[in-house]
Protein backbone atom coordinates (compact mmCIF):
# COMPACT_ATOMS: atom_id res chain seq x y z
CA UNK A 1 0.00 0.00 0.00
CA UNK A 2 0.71 3.18 -0.77
CA UNK A 3 2.45 5.19 2.40
CA UNK A 4 -0.29 7.25 4.01
CA UNK A 5 0.31 11.35 3.27
CA UNK A 6 -1.27 13.82 5.13
CA UNK A 7 -4.70 13.22 4.61
CA UNK A 8 -6.15 15.69 7.37
CA UNK A 9 -4.44 18.98 7.21
CA UNK A 10 -3.54 21.56 9.37
CA UNK A 11 -4.17 19.23 11.92
CA UNK A 12 -7.82 19.33 11.25
CA UNK A 13 -9.00 16.01 13.44
CA UNK A 14 -7.75 17.70 16.87
CA UNK A 15 -7.70 21.50 15.95
CA UNK A 16 -11.21 21.20 14.54
CA UNK A 17 -12.70 19.12 17.03
CA UNK A 18 -12.16 21.69 19.45
CA UNK A 19 -14.42 24.04 17.40
CA UNK A 20 -17.65 21.93 17.93
CA UNK A 21 -16.95 19.65 21.56
CA UNK A 22 -19.25 21.52 23.90
CA UNK A 23 -16.80 21.48 26.51
CA UNK A 24 -14.71 23.90 24.74
CA UNK A 25 -17.07 26.03 22.55
CA UNK A 26 -15.88 28.89 23.78
CA UNK A 27 -12.61 28.15 22.57
CA UNK A 28 -13.77 28.43 19.33
CA UNK A 29 -14.20 31.32 17.26
CA UNK A 30 -17.07 29.57 15.67
CA UNK A 31 -19.39 30.20 18.11
CA UNK A 32 -19.39 33.89 17.17
CA UNK A 33 -22.01 35.11 15.22
CA UNK A 34 -21.56 35.10 11.55
CA UNK A 35 -20.88 37.70 9.02
CA UNK A 36 -23.88 40.15 7.81
CA UNK A 37 -24.66 39.54 4.23
CA UNK A 38 -23.63 42.33 3.02
CA UNK A 39 -20.06 41.64 4.90
CA UNK A 40 -20.47 38.25 3.44
CA UNK A 41 -20.22 39.29 -0.42
CA UNK A 42 -18.05 42.35 -0.23
CA UNK A 43 -15.18 39.65 1.90
CA UNK A 44 -16.40 36.58 -0.94
CA UNK A 45 -16.30 38.98 -3.88
CA UNK A 46 -12.76 40.17 -3.09
CA UNK A 47 -11.79 36.96 -2.66
CA UNK A 48 -12.73 35.62 -5.92
CA UNK A 49 -10.86 38.76 -7.79
CA UNK A 50 -7.74 38.49 -5.88
CA UNK A 51 -7.34 34.99 -6.78
CA UNK A 52 -8.45 35.54 -10.48
CA UNK A 53 -5.96 38.32 -10.75
CA UNK A 54 -3.26 36.41 -9.49
CA UNK A 55 -4.29 33.08 -11.98
CA UNK A 56 -4.05 35.58 -14.52
CA UNK A 57 -0.94 36.29 -14.08
CA UNK A 58 -0.08 32.67 -14.44
CA UNK A 59 1.92 32.50 -18.15
CA UNK A 60 0.19 30.11 -20.46
CA UNK A 61 1.88 27.29 -21.02
CA UNK A 62 3.27 27.18 -25.28
CA UNK A 63 2.55 23.40 -25.31
CA UNK A 64 1.69 20.18 -23.08
CA UNK A 65 5.14 19.56 -22.04
CA UNK A 66 5.09 23.46 -20.09
CA UNK A 67 1.25 22.79 -19.10
CA UNK A 68 1.67 20.59 -16.05
CA UNK A 69 3.94 23.00 -14.39
CA UNK A 70 1.71 25.82 -15.01
CA UNK A 71 -1.60 24.19 -14.18
CA UNK A 72 0.15 23.39 -10.73
CA UNK A 73 0.87 26.74 -9.98
CA UNK A 74 -2.77 27.76 -10.95
CA UNK A 75 -3.79 24.79 -8.29
CA UNK A 76 -1.58 26.15 -5.80
CA UNK A 77 -2.79 29.72 -6.04
CA UNK A 78 -6.67 28.18 -5.90
CA UNK A 79 -6.05 26.19 -2.92
CA UNK A 80 -5.24 29.26 -1.24
CA UNK A 81 -8.03 31.18 -1.96
CA UNK A 82 -10.75 28.54 -1.56
CA UNK A 83 -9.00 28.22 2.08
CA UNK A 84 -9.97 32.07 2.67
CA UNK A 85 -13.64 31.40 1.22
CA UNK A 86 -14.16 28.07 3.36
CA UNK A 87 -12.70 30.04 6.44
CA UNK A 88 -15.75 33.17 6.33
CA UNK A 89 -17.33 32.83 9.11
CA UNK A 90 -21.55 33.07 7.64
CA UNK A 91 -25.12 31.65 9.25
CA UNK A 92 -28.25 31.10 7.27
CA UNK A 93 -28.57 31.07 3.18
CA UNK A 94 -24.67 32.70 3.48
CA UNK A 95 -23.32 29.04 4.96
CA UNK A 96 -25.23 26.98 2.25
CA UNK A 97 -24.01 29.49 -0.68
CA UNK A 98 -20.52 29.14 0.59
CA UNK A 99 -20.68 25.22 0.87
CA UNK A 100 -22.29 25.12 -2.45
CA UNK A 101 -19.78 27.29 -3.81
CA UNK A 102 -16.64 25.33 -2.43
CA UNK A 103 -18.56 22.01 -3.28
CA UNK A 104 -18.32 23.24 -7.33
CA UNK A 105 -14.39 24.44 -6.56
CA UNK A 106 -13.62 21.21 -5.44
CA UNK A 107 -15.49 19.50 -8.29
CA UNK A 108 -13.28 21.79 -10.89
CA UNK A 109 -9.95 21.18 -9.28
CA UNK A 110 -10.10 17.81 -8.71
CA UNK A 111 -10.27 17.73 -12.73
CA UNK A 112 -7.49 20.44 -13.08
CA UNK A 113 -5.54 17.84 -10.87
CA UNK A 114 -6.35 15.35 -13.63
CA UNK A 115 -5.44 17.46 -15.97
CA UNK A 116 -2.13 18.15 -14.30
CA UNK A 117 -1.23 14.65 -14.15
CA UNK A 118 -2.64 13.71 -18.14
CA UNK A 119 -0.15 16.94 -18.96
CA UNK A 120 2.51 15.61 -17.26
CA UNK A 121 2.13 12.31 -19.35
CA UNK A 122 1.65 13.89 -22.63
CA UNK A 123 -1.59 12.31 -22.47
CA UNK A 124 -3.90 14.47 -24.99
CA UNK A 125 -6.95 13.09 -24.49
CA UNK A 126 -7.23 12.59 -20.73
CA UNK A 127 -6.34 16.06 -20.44
CA UNK A 128 -9.12 17.19 -23.01
CA UNK A 129 -11.49 15.25 -20.72
CA UNK A 130 -10.81 16.80 -17.80
CA UNK A 131 -11.39 20.22 -19.44
CA UNK A 132 -14.53 19.39 -20.68
CA UNK A 133 -15.50 18.34 -17.06
CA UNK A 134 -13.52 21.23 -15.78
CA UNK A 135 -15.64 23.39 -17.74
CA UNK A 136 -19.04 21.77 -16.58
CA UNK A 137 -17.97 22.49 -12.96
CA UNK A 138 -17.30 25.99 -13.61
CA UNK A 139 -20.51 26.49 -15.25
CA UNK A 140 -22.44 25.49 -12.35
CA UNK A 141 -20.33 27.82 -9.84
CA UNK A 142 -20.42 30.62 -11.84
CA UNK A 143 -24.52 29.75 -11.58
CA UNK A 144 -24.60 29.26 -8.05
CA UNK A 145 -22.05 32.60 -7.69
CA UNK A 146 -24.91 34.58 -9.96
CA UNK A 147 -28.04 33.29 -7.90
CA UNK A 148 -26.23 34.87 -4.70
CA UNK A 149 -25.39 37.64 -6.08
CA UNK A 150 -21.36 37.59 -6.08
CA UNK A 151 -20.70 39.20 -8.65
CA UNK A 152 -16.58 38.94 -8.56
CA UNK A 153 -17.01 35.03 -8.46
CA UNK A 154 -19.70 35.02 -11.34
CA UNK A 155 -18.65 34.53 -14.65
CA UNK A 156 -17.86 38.42 -15.67
CA UNK A 157 -15.79 38.47 -12.95
CA UNK A 158 -13.83 35.60 -11.30
CA UNK A 159 -14.54 33.14 -13.24
CA UNK A 160 -12.72 31.39 -16.44
CA UNK A 161 -11.24 32.87 -19.08
CA UNK A 162 -10.38 31.54 -22.66
CA UNK A 163 -7.74 33.79 -22.78
CA UNK A 164 -5.88 32.78 -19.88
CA UNK A 165 -4.42 29.52 -21.33
CA UNK A 166 -4.05 28.05 -25.29
CA UNK A 167 -6.64 26.38 -27.13
CA UNK A 168 -4.98 23.34 -26.91
CA UNK A 169 -5.46 23.39 -23.04
CA UNK A 170 -8.37 21.70 -21.23
CA UNK A 171 -8.68 24.30 -18.91
CA UNK A 172 -8.92 27.73 -17.83
CA UNK A 173 -8.39 29.73 -14.56
CA UNK A 174 -10.86 29.47 -12.03
CA UNK A 175 -11.84 32.14 -8.80
CA UNK A 176 -11.76 28.69 -6.58
CA UNK A 177 -10.22 25.47 -5.60
CA UNK A 178 -10.30 21.65 -4.47
CA UNK A 179 -9.48 20.87 -0.93
CA UNK A 180 -11.04 17.59 -1.72
CA UNK A 181 -11.66 15.31 -4.21
CA UNK A 182 -15.19 15.04 -2.89
CA UNK A 183 -17.70 16.32 -0.11
CA UNK A 184 -17.21 14.17 3.13
CA UNK A 185 -20.64 12.77 4.16
CA UNK A 186 -21.91 13.84 7.64
CA UNK A 187 -23.72 10.68 9.64
CA UNK A 188 -26.05 10.52 12.49
CA UNK A 189 -23.96 8.25 14.31
CA UNK A 190 -27.02 7.67 17.10
CA UNK A 191 -28.02 5.76 14.38
CA UNK A 192 -25.59 3.37 14.23
CA UNK A 193 -23.52 3.05 17.40
CA UNK A 194 -25.16 1.41 20.55
CA UNK A 195 -25.81 3.16 23.73
CA UNK A 196 -24.13 1.89 26.69
CA UNK A 197 -24.79 2.24 30.55
CA UNK A 198 -23.91 5.50 32.50
CA UNK A 199 -23.90 7.92 29.77
CA UNK A 200 -25.98 9.36 27.47
CA UNK A 201 -25.01 10.26 23.70
CA UNK A 202 -26.87 13.18 21.32
CA UNK A 203 -25.63 13.87 17.81
CA UNK A 204 -24.05 17.32 16.76
CA UNK A 205 -26.45 20.49 15.69
CA UNK A 206 -26.56 21.23 12.76
CA UNK A 207 -24.03 24.41 12.85
CA UNK A 208 -21.66 21.58 14.92
CA UNK A 209 -21.57 19.23 11.93
CA UNK A 210 -21.04 22.33 9.41
CA UNK A 211 -18.21 22.55 11.32
CA UNK A 212 -16.79 19.60 11.67
CA UNK A 213 -17.04 18.33 7.61
CA UNK A 214 -15.52 21.56 6.79
CA UNK A 215 -12.71 21.34 8.67
CA UNK A 216 -11.86 18.16 6.98
CA UNK A 217 -10.21 18.91 4.03
CA UNK A 218 -7.58 16.32 1.79
CA UNK A 219 -5.95 16.90 -1.02
CA UNK A 220 -7.70 15.14 -4.42
CA UNK A 221 -4.15 13.25 -4.49
CA UNK A 222 -4.17 11.72 -1.03
CA UNK A 223 -4.21 7.64 -1.18
CA UNK A 224 -6.18 7.67 1.70
CA UNK A 225 -9.13 9.82 2.06
CA UNK A 226 -12.28 10.78 4.35
CA UNK A 227 -15.49 9.92 3.04
CA UNK A 228 -18.06 10.00 6.08
CA UNK A 229 -17.90 11.43 9.10
CA UNK A 230 -20.20 11.35 12.50
CA UNK A 231 -20.18 12.20 16.29
CA UNK A 232 -21.39 12.09 19.23
CA UNK A 233 -21.43 14.30 22.40
CA UNK A 234 -21.58 12.26 25.34
CA UNK A 235 -22.57 13.59 28.83
CA UNK A 236 -21.69 11.06 32.13
CA UNK A 237 -24.90 10.23 33.75
CA UNK A 238 -23.36 10.81 37.41
CA UNK A 239 -20.75 13.34 36.65
CA UNK A 240 -22.14 15.74 34.02
CA UNK A 241 -18.79 15.15 32.28
CA UNK A 242 -18.65 15.56 28.71
CA UNK A 243 -16.31 14.33 25.96
CA UNK A 244 -16.91 14.11 22.25
CA UNK A 245 -16.75 11.04 20.06
CA UNK A 246 -15.74 11.65 16.29
CA UNK A 247 -16.31 8.85 14.01
CA UNK A 248 -13.94 8.98 10.14
CA UNK A 249 -15.02 6.33 7.37
CA UNK A 250 -11.87 6.09 5.38
CA UNK A 251 -11.98 5.08 1.72
CA UNK A 252 -9.99 1.71 2.39
CA UNK A 253 -8.82 -0.36 5.08
CA UNK A 254 -5.02 0.74 6.85
CA UNK A 255 -2.01 -1.32 6.92
CA UNK A 256 -0.57 -1.62 10.42
CA UNK A 257 2.23 0.88 8.82
CA UNK A 258 -0.51 3.39 7.43
CA UNK A 259 -2.56 3.56 10.74
CA UNK A 260 0.78 4.05 12.68
CA UNK A 261 1.11 7.19 9.96
CA UNK A 262 -2.62 8.49 10.21
CA UNK A 263 -2.31 8.29 14.31
CA UNK A 264 1.16 10.27 13.76
CA UNK A 265 -1.09 13.35 11.68
CA UNK A 266 -3.83 13.25 14.34
CA UNK A 267 -1.48 13.41 17.46
CA UNK A 268 0.60 16.18 15.51
CA UNK A 269 3.16 18.21 17.50
CA UNK A 270 1.55 17.04 20.84
CA UNK A 271 4.42 15.72 22.73
CA UNK A 272 2.78 13.46 25.32
CA UNK A 273 1.15 10.89 22.78
CA UNK A 274 1.36 7.39 24.08
CA UNK A 275 0.72 4.14 22.95
CA UNK A 276 -1.72 2.59 25.24
CA UNK A 277 -5.04 0.43 25.63
CA UNK A 278 -8.04 1.07 27.22
CA UNK A 279 -9.97 -1.96 27.89
CA UNK A 280 -9.77 -3.71 25.12
CA UNK A 281 -8.91 -1.07 22.57
CA UNK A 282 -5.02 -0.17 21.32
CA UNK A 283 -4.41 3.51 20.62
CA UNK A 284 -2.63 6.33 21.44
CA UNK A 285 -3.12 9.08 24.30
CA UNK A 286 -2.61 12.21 24.12
CA UNK A 287 -3.72 16.30 25.05
CA UNK A 288 -5.56 18.18 22.27
CA UNK A 289 -5.39 22.31 21.88
CA UNK A 290 -7.24 23.71 24.60
CA UNK A 291 -6.11 20.72 27.43
CA UNK A 292 -8.36 18.42 25.80
CA UNK A 293 -7.61 14.62 26.60
CA UNK A 294 -7.71 12.73 23.81
CA UNK A 295 -7.58 8.48 22.66
CA UNK A 296 -7.00 7.86 19.27
CA UNK A 297 -7.71 4.43 17.18
CA UNK A 298 -8.24 2.98 14.11
CA UNK A 299 -9.98 -0.12 13.31
CA UNK A 300 -10.09 -1.42 9.72
CA UNK A 301 -11.22 1.70 7.62
CA UNK A 302 -12.71 3.49 10.97
CA UNK A 303 -10.67 6.07 12.45
CA UNK A 304 -12.03 7.31 16.30
CA UNK A 305 -11.01 10.13 18.40
CA UNK A 306 -12.50 10.61 22.08
CA UNK A 307 -11.82 13.69 23.72
CA UNK A 308 -13.01 14.62 27.03
CA UNK A 309 -12.75 16.82 30.04
CA UNK A 310 -10.16 14.86 31.77
CA UNK A 311 -8.27 11.18 31.09
CA UNK A 312 -11.10 9.19 33.10
CA UNK A 313 -13.61 10.74 31.48
CA UNK A 314 -12.18 9.83 28.03
CA UNK A 315 -11.46 6.35 29.45
CA UNK A 316 -15.29 5.38 30.56
CA UNK A 317 -16.32 6.83 27.45
CA UNK A 318 -13.96 4.22 25.06
CA UNK A 319 -14.34 1.48 27.70
CA UNK A 320 -18.75 1.67 27.12
CA UNK A 321 -18.70 2.38 23.70
CA UNK A 322 -16.06 -0.75 22.84
CA UNK A 323 -18.33 -2.79 25.11
CA UNK A 324 -21.34 -1.94 23.94
CA UNK A 325 -19.87 -1.57 20.15
CA UNK A 326 -17.93 -4.85 19.20
CA UNK A 327 -18.10 -4.38 15.58
CA UNK A 328 -16.37 -1.17 15.71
Amino acid sequence: MTPLIVVVRRRALALGVTCIVAISATACSSSAPGLSSAEFTKQANAICVDVRTQLRAVAAPADITQAAVQYEKLLKISQAGVDQLAALKTSGADTDTRRALVDAFNAADAQLSVAVKAAAAKDDAAMNDAGTAYRTSIDAMHAIATKAGLDGCAAEGGGATADSVPDTSPVGTTAGTAVSAGTVQFVDATTLITPWDGQTFVSLTETEAGSLIDSLASDPNDPVKIVAAGALNVTDDTSRAQSLVLFFQLDQQLADADIKTFLGVIVGSATDATDTTIGTTSGVAFTAPEGLSSFATVHGDTAIIVLGQDAATVATTVTGLFAANPAL
